[in-house]
């Protein structure tokens, strides 16, 4: 098979080949590695294939694929005599041709791998880097590419609503292959089990993968360039290594807090399951829809709740009993407590099983050697913010709750380090603020000001000292309300006031702000205009694009919503426009928030390589990032130099010089536990 690399002369003289070139894509498949349910693991997998693809040449090296090409026997079911259970047994081929030692392969494709000049591309490029890493002894060196990267700058809502030309609704390789070319070569899905497979079937797929990822990275690099994302794609590829680093370092969790909280949530569980039975006044199955459903909506003489449905499934027309549609009926007893319970569940399956596992239900372990090791999904969200699986560590809840300050408490600094944390204070408000460069919230960040208490000032016409806590608090609410788009329904139920009462309140801050609304008006009109792409773009130049503010794009998705009435169209229509609308002011401020915080992590991943240098086995570490918050792993005796190092990362010069208001980080936390950050 042409491109099939199986002795070291052959691979050498293909290195000596590729070191021409200015660029080339690369892929990975992998089996699991010393522990089970590993595959998907990239620190723990086994590497058994790897190709590279540049201008004319593509290639593919095994490393220990099991399989020859004839096959043997077939894949069957047999019972096994003492447990009575069916156990599946595998194809069975003879066997495959003499491969190359991983040693031997990764030692001849260093100088590749490591060539500073040369750029490394990969198709959800984290993964492959890090499968790599313990080959190589360290994640091979910058420039790195993520085509997935550059699909998601050059269309982010890849995923979400379609409008306009249809577009693929995945960033996955062979559905953006299929997309652009109409090439399906991958029904059998091989990647997800190579092991099943035979030599040459994997060795064809590998060297397609490759290949299409070289074709991809072309056709979007290009692009890039036309669309002038240019700085943002390079920002994006700096933090692509940035994940990558933080992905081998991992987050140290205390495991025997997991168990203990896995005992006390299952309690918990138990205790809020005798507590919905007594409200409803029976037992039944609190995970079945059909009978939580009968519960809520049945009719009180038949022993249900008698509320009134106010959403239906589209598929099955019958009630919604979804946690956002029963918050809807909060101060019910049944609701209320089937809330509690779902609360708890969701935190026990998430932030517990979701870490330790269970194998009783098929849940794997994500902690290895007392460290989780997140995937940090740069291109998870529309707006440019992290998303974070296997685990996701995005949604951990807030630190002012006890679960949060429980699920937060797990990670440690482990003996000998501490934990250094620091987020930026209000900063959504500060970029608003400096983007309209006037105003009263502009004013209040010049003078030093608490945004909240400036703006309950503003609001409620009394003295910046004389400002109540109350004031502060329904203050924050409409600052929030105004950054995120929450509308006066969500203003009154949080604040526990009327509908008009909220409507009042969002009217007197829109004669203390009008700099605000009128920021906000220039804005949509901006993205309206922009007919044929309607778009904004963020501080750093992301591109925004939010179709749905058009009417023509609205009307044609209406119809897809699951509450839509075809006897009342507008409805669903001014629904998405609205949405749109507060789409727009949200990912301007969202997005550029992101970039920043990206940014401030590229900052601190330089200043950390730099000093892993100077200081080889005592390095200062970057672990976690939720949100506008950095988590630093430090040696305890190098505090100091640890927080100056953050302190720079995130409010230094070239950051500060992007706002025009002044950054806050506050003081630098040093914790032995992350809850101990927020206090």
């Amino acid at each position: 098979m042409d491109g099939l690399i199986l002795t070291e002369e052959q691979l050498k003289k293909e290195v000596e080949y590729f070191l021409t070139q200015p660029a080339f894509a690369w892929d990975t498949e992998t089996m699991d590695g010393v522990q089970p349910d590993t595959r998907g693991v990239p620190t723990q997998n086994t590497v058994v294939w790897i190709a590279l693809a540049t201008h004319g040449r593509t290639i593919c090296i095994p490393m220990g694929h099991p399989n020859g090409d004839v096959l043997l026997q077939k894949a069957h079911k047999k019972k096994d005599p003492e447990t009575k259970k069916f156990v599946q047994y595998p194809n069975i081929y003879d066997a495959p041709p003499v491969q190359l030692k991983p040693s031997r392969v990764f030692e001849i494709l260093r100088p590749l791998f490591f060539n500073d000049k040369i750029v490394k591309i990969a198709h959800n490029a984290p993964f492959d880097l890090i499968s790599v890493e313990k080959y190589f002894g360290a994640v091979p060196s910058e420039p790195v590419e993520d085509s997935i990267v550059l699909q998601w700058l050059l269309d982010e809502n890849i995923g979400q609503m379609a409008a306009g030309p249809k577009r693929p609704f995945a960033k996955k390789l062979k559905v953006l292959v299929k997309w652009y070319y109409g090439l399906d070569y991958d029904k059998e899905e091989v990647g997800k089990c190579i092991e099943n497979h035979p030599f040459k079937k994997v060795a064809r797929y590998i060297l397609l993968d490759a290949k299409s990822t070289w074709l991809l990275w072309k056709k979007f690099r290009q692009a890039i360039q036309e669309e002038a994302l240019e700085p943002i794609s390079a920002l994006e590829n700096q933090v692509t290594a940035v994940c990558c680093q933080m992905g081998v370092v991992g987050a140290p969790v205390d495991v025997q807090a997991i168990e203990g909280l896995r005992v006390d949530l299952t309690q918990r569980l138990v205790q809020i399951e005798a507590k919905i039975y007594r409200a409803a006044g029976r037992v039944f199955n609190i995970n079945s829809v059909p009978q939580k459903q009968e519960i809520l909506f049945g009719l009180k003489k038949d022993g249900g709740q008698g509320l009134k449905p106010i959403k239906f499934s589209k598929k099955t027309g019958a009630p919604s009993t979804d946690a956002e549609t029963l918050e809807k009926y909060a101060g019910n007893p049944v609701v209320d407590t089937l809330l509690e319970y779902q609360e708890v569940a969701k935190i026990l399956n998430t932030y517990v099983i979701g870490y330790i596992g269970d194998e009783e239900n098929d849940k794997p372990n994500r902690i290895f050697n007392g460290r989780i090791h997140t995937d940090l999904v740069q291109y998870g969200t529309v707006t440019g913010r992290f998303s974070s699986r296997e685990p996701n560590l995005q949604n951990i809840p807030r630190p002012d709750t006890e679960l949060g300050k429980k699920i937060r408490g797990l990670f440690m600094a482990p003996p000998g380090f501490k934990l250094l944390v620091a987020d930026y204070g209000q900063m959504e408000l500060r970029i608003l603020a400096s983007m309209i460069g006037y105003g009263g919230l502009y004013d209040g960040f010049q003078a030093g000001i608490d945004a909240h208490t400036q703006t309950a000032a503003l609001v409620y016409g009394v003295p910046v000292d004389q400002v109540e806590k109350w004031q502060r608090s329904v203050a924050k609410t409409l600052n929030f309300a105004i950054v995120y788009g929450a509308q006066k329904a969500k203003i009154a139920k949080t604040l526990k006031i009327t509908v008009e009462e909220a409507e009042q309140l969002l009217e007197d801050h829109r004669k203390a702000f009008p700099e605000i609304y009128q920021f906000k008006e220039y804005i949509l009109k901006l993205a309206k205009s922009r007919k044929s792409d309607p778009h904004i773009r963020t501080m750093l130049g992301r591109k925004r694009r939010v179709w749905e503010v058009l009417p023509e794009i609205a009307r044609k998705e209406a119809p897809k919503l699951e509450w839509y009435n075809p006897s009342q169209p507008w409805k669903a229509e001014r629904s998405i426009l609205a949405r749109g609308e507060r789409q727009v002011i949200n990912s301007l401020v969202q997005g550029s928030l992101g970039d920043i915080i990206k940014l401030a992590m590229v900052r601190m991943h330089k200043l950390t390589s730099e000093d892993a240098l100077k200081n080889p086995g005592n390095e200062i570490q970057m672990i976690l990032s939720v949100h506008d918050e950095l988590v630093i792993l430090c040696p305890e005796h190098r505090v100091k130099e640890g927080t100056r190092m953050l302190e720079e990362a995130m409010i230094g010069k070239e950051v500060q010089d992007l706002i025009k208001v002044p950054l806050d980080i506050g003081d630098v936390v040093v914790a032995d536990r992350w809850s101990e950050a927020k206090e």
